[in-house]
């Protein structure tokens, strides 16, 4: 984990002054819910599950200044896999990020972090009509380096398309990797 918290760290610097801008601001805070995709690689006692998830989320931020958002955020992701069998992922947390205003783009580069809960259902076999299954669920914690392009349409309402990489402590339902690209609408306050 050591090697994966260095290069978010890198990340934050090295973007954080990749573009001058100004110092004007006019919003307070931005939020919004957010849709998506992601590939995953989950390990259970039973498998590996590797694919495509669906993620529905939603932030809330507020402006610190001009060059930095503050503010929580949360998804849920989903991996189905040999169906009926899936991973649920319910996480949420602090959003920090910097801001790189270049008017009508809002671009912000930063951290996401917080815990969560990992919810498995393996269907063992099928007996009739029904599964024999096995649940497991665990929590954990996170880090995962974001980055967010929102284009404002107006000056209250936006597009917004957000990309990040889960870090995550060890858990008996160990996430491998897990990208995340999420697109939604956005208001500025």
């Amino acid at each position: 984990m050591n090697k994966e918290l260095l290069v978010a760290v890198l990340f934050l610097i090295v973007g954080t002054g990749l573009f001058a801008q100004s110092e004007i601001q006019k919003y307070h805070f931005v939020g919004g819910m957010f849709y998506g995709s992601g590939y995953y690689s989950m390990t259970n006692s039973y498998t590996d599950a590797t694919g495509f998830t669906s993620c529905l989320g939603g932030r809330l931020s507020f402006f610190a200044g001009s060059k930095f958002l503050i503010g929580g955020r949360g998804n849920s992701v989903t991996l189905r896999y040999n169906e009926p069998s899936y991973y649920r992922i319910g996480s949420g947390g602090l959003a920090a990020s910097y801001v790189l205003n270049k008017d009508p783009l809002l671009i912000f580069i930063g951290v996401f972090g917080g815990g969560g809960r990992i919810r498995n259902i393996h269907a063992i076999s099928k007996q009739g009509d029904y599964y024999l299954t096995d649940i497991s669920s665990d929590s954990f914690f996170f880090v995962a380096p974001e980055i967010t392009v929102s284009y404002r349409l107006t000056d209250k309402i936006g597009l917004t398309f957000i990309a990040d990489y889960y870090l995550t402590n060890k858990s008996k339902i160990k996430i491998n990797q897990g990208l995340n690209v999420c697109g939604g609408l956005v208001f500025f306050r």
